[in-house]
């Protein structure tokens, strides 16, 4: 059995939240990528592969860890995905809710004295 260290699970998941969620928004047509955005992730890819080749004392792990840390990214990358698609559904229903018009009976409103 392959596993991979709390501390770079970690590492990876958090430094890819805001990938994917670039990712998402630009796929959506949200964002417009520049090449601010590129060079911060591949500064940022960067350094995260450095942290997790064992070019570093912080990561111990060998060969088979890497398909464990495949496996982060890509529950990482769904995690991203779906947390989008949620927040996507709760703002629509929430439009949708606050462009009705709200009515008051005059039965259920208690009059002015």
């Amino acid at each position: 059995m392959q596993t991979v260290a709390s501390g770079v699970a970690g590492l990876v998941n958090l430094a890819l939240i805001p990938v994917g969620l670039l990712g998402l928004s630009v796929l959506s047509g949200q964002e417009k990528a520049g090449w601010r955005h590129a060079v911060a992730l591949l500064l940022g890819s960067a350094g995260l592969m450095l942290v997790c080749s064992g070019a570093t004392p912080a990561s111990a792990g060998g060969r088979g860890e890497w398909l464990g840390v495949a496996a982060i990214v890509a529950g990482t990358f769904c995690y991203c995905g779906c947390g989008a698609v949620v927040a996507a559904a709760a703002a629509d229903a929430r439009s949708r809710c606050s462009s009705r018009p709200h009515r008051r009976s005059s039965a259920s409103s208690p009059s002015p004295p």
